[in-house]
């Protein structure tokens, strides 16, 4: 009879042995305090599974992330419960609950920021138009369709030594776009500058995971080094991009965020994914960029923000001349 399934052999006190089943890891428990909390600020959850469990809640417009998660802690410390927040991103924010040394639950509280601002007339002048940098992340294993056509600028991040790399790179140069290398992170991975050699047109890299040294990249003065936020960039002559990315979004929501960003600090960066079901929908909303006040460039571009937003004497031209 053979030992049943999860099982371990204990010796008993006398000379019998004894089989005990090891018990399952227990459920991370639920926090029926912290459910009211969110509940009184009026967070929906938003289905999205983040990291190690980690749930997306929704706050109405109108409710900043940074007070929300003061009065939840507040609740928090009245009822004895460790509980700690931290801004994510650059917008939410994530509380975390502990239970002795273990972290018991995860919870991003995030704003309705509804659609994004029509700039026009509101940005009358060139220098003044917020510029967003879009980039197509995980390309190279399918057919381009029709994403080089796209009448708008776009940063295509390839994987090299794909089945459509060479394609996507060389019709997306025929469009104007820009061709950036994924880099290829996996173990016995060829050098990055070997990788480039790889990829025609590549003028930079993108970073899809931490990466604790770069070697010296050959031939880039004038490259970039893209990477999501939350990613601490490795120490490069490569002009660094730091990219919206927010986990489990999808690219519509991305890019409305994005556009948030791109009009608060003037240039903005986003990362989307090509096999998001979304991503077709996100880019035609951004069809109408330039009417709407924005414009559109390339990585290279969104990482010099003064040279594109031009010389001060521009400050007197208007929008569209």
């Amino acid at each position: 009879m053979g030992r049943p399934p999860g099982a371990r052999l204990a010796v008993g006190p006398g000379p019998r042995l004894r089989l005990h089943r090891r018990s399952a890891p227990a459920p991370r428990p639920r926090w029926p305090l912290l459910d009211r909390a969110l509940a009184a600020e009026g967070a929906s959850p938003t289905g999205e599974a983040g990291p190690d469990g980690q749930r997306s809640y929704r706050l109405p417009p109108g409710t900043s992330p940074d007070d929300a998660a003061e009065r939840v802690r507040e609740a928090a410390r009245a009822a004895d419960i460790e509980l700690y927040s931290a801004p994510s991103g650059d917008f939410d924010v994530e509380l975390r609950v502990y239970a002795g040394p273990e972290l018991a639950a995860r919870v991003l509280l995030r704003p309705a920021l509804g659609a994004a601002s029509r700039l026009a007339p509101h940005a009358p002048t060139l220098r003044e138009r917020p510029l967003l940098a879009v980039i197509i992340t995980g390309l190279g294993d399918r057919p381009p369709g029709d994403l080089a056509a796209l009448p708008i600028p776009l940063t295509l991040s390839i994987r090299p030594y794909e089945a459509f790399s060479l394609q996507i790179a060389e019709e997306g140069m025929l469009h104007w776009h820009e061709v950036l290398l994924e880099l290829d992170r996996s173990e016995g991975a060829a050098s990055p500058s070997e990788q480039l050699r790889a990829l025609p047109h590549g003028s930079g890299l993108v970073l899809t995971g931490p990466v604790t040294a770069l070697q010296p990249i050959e031939g880039l003065p004038m490259g970039v080094l893209v990477y999501p936020d939350g990613l601490s960039p490795p120490a490069t002559t490569l002009a660094r991009v730091r990219a919206h990315a927010p986990t489990g979004a999808p690219a519509t929501e991305a890019v409305a965020r994005a556009l948030h960003l791109a009009s608060r600090d003037g240039h903005a960066s986003v990362l989307l994914a090509a096999d998001d079901p979304s991503l077709g929908e996100a880019l035609s909303g951004l069809l109408d960029a330039d009417a709407r006040g924005y414009r559109l460039v390339l990585a290279t571009e969104v990482a010099r923000p003064d040279q594109m937003h031009g010389p001060p004497s521009l400050a007197g031209e208007p929008l569209n001349p």
